[in-house]
């Protein structure tokens, strides 16, 4: 069987509003600070890598377009 694609984060673009993390059925994603602004906003990570199954619900719903699967 063939491994899913993994969601991939563009963090250049993503503006932190947790909508993927939220839309996803399996809670994969969480959000964690990762220093990247000065505003110590939370980003998206893929917190259970074995656990995601591929859906896309993440990359459909991220308004700013900033996930792709990979």
């Amino acid at each position: 069987m063939a491994n899913p694609k993994k969601p991939v984060i563009d963090y250049e673009i993503c503006m932190a509003c947790g909508i993927c993390a939220a839309d996803c059925p399996l809670s994969c994603l969480a959000l964690r600070k990762k220093n990247i602004d000065s505003y110590q906003n939370a980003y998206p990570v893929l917190d259970d890598y074995y656990l995601c199954n591929g859906c896309t619900r993440c990359e459909k719903a991220c308004p700013m377009q900033a996930i792709r699967m990979v």
